[in-house]
């Protein structure tokens, strides 16, 4: 068997155990929506991949159709996985946590690897990920200073903006002063002084 019939097997076995928890497939990303929120399981396959051997990783993501929207996209489109608001690689789930790939060749067992990735996903990753669909988790995760899958400006960014929504004059007036320090200085001073622009234009909540 070729590695890219065992990597389709692979996804087909995914599609499979997903489903049955209410996730569709999209190309290589499995989605799951609540609201207007997204839960998002990506297949990402590795430039060092061949006809021979095909190394792929798994993000899993979550996405806020609030600052989608912010963003200038559709909240009522399938996000990509670069696009969510909390993301984290499969490996940093295990109790080993390591940023894992995957390799299949012509000897790789499709069903193996499958499994695997699906028990893995179902027990540890998909649990924390339906956590942090929600916008209130998202507030309280980044006012603790941590943002997976983000740099400190884009947690403060984003942060800003729910608590704008939310109508958190005191948290967020916070947040707009701890950004603008952060990024005085650096080359996204212009790209935070543009937010902090909008944000300020932005109706309340």
């Amino acid at each position: 068997m070729t590695p890219t019939v065992s990597f389709k097997d692979v996804l087909s076995i995914v599609v499979t155990r997903l489903g049955e928890v209410g996730f569709r497939r999209k190309g290589s990303s499995f989605y799951l929506r609540e609201g207007s929120n997204w839960g998002i399981v990506n297949f990402q396959k590795s430039g060092k991949s061949s006809a021979d051997v095909i190394l792929f990783t798994v993000n899993v993501g979550t996405a806020s159709g609030a600052l989608l929207n912010f963003s200038g996209l559709r909240a009522s489109e399938v996000p990509r996985i670069d696009q969510c608001h909390w993301r984290k690689r499969l490996g940093f789930f295990f109790s080993d946590p390591s940023d894992t790939w995957w390799r299949i060749d012509t000897m790789t067992s499709p069903s193996a690897v499958g499994e695997e990735i699906v028990d893995a996903l179902l027990k540890l990753a998909l649990p924390e990920m339906k956590t942090y669909m929600s916008d209130a988790s998202l507030m309280e995760l980044w006012t603790s200073g941590d943002s997976p899958g983000l740099t400190d400006v884009e947690r403060l960014r984003y942060l800003s903006v729910l608590l704008k929504l939310k109508g958190s004059v005191d948290a967020l007036n916070n947040a707009k002063d701890r950004l603008q320090r952060m990024s005085e200085g650096r080359p996204s001073a212009s790209a935070v002084a543009s937010h902090l622009r909008r944000l300020d234009n932005m109706h309340d909540a």
